[in-house]
């Protein structure tokens, strides 16, 4: 029970597990991440982001390659 004589603890930021004290300067509520967690989790996600588009685009480049390597070995054998 909060009688309001307790001071509540600042939230644990979800990346680095550290206490998140900052505030959002527009609207002065807490911030649930820090700033630069925020950030480096962005840029995280991007690059997953950006090795899934790549890994993805080598599987359709490897496939055709197949496919042209069974179509020349067909026409080898007519």
């Amino acid at each position: 029970m909060n009688d309001g004589n307790m001071i509540q603890e600042p939230p644990a930021c979800p990346v680095c597990g550290l206490a998140v004290e900052e505030r959002d300067p527009r609207r002065g509520k807490p911030l649930s991440i820090h700033r630069a967690c925020r950030n480096r989790r962005r840029e995280e996600l991007r690059k997953e982001r950006e090795r899934g588009r790549r890994m993805s685009q080598e599987s359709l480049l490897m496939a055709s390659r197949n496919d042209v390597a069974e179509a020349a070995a067909e026409l080898e054998g007519v």
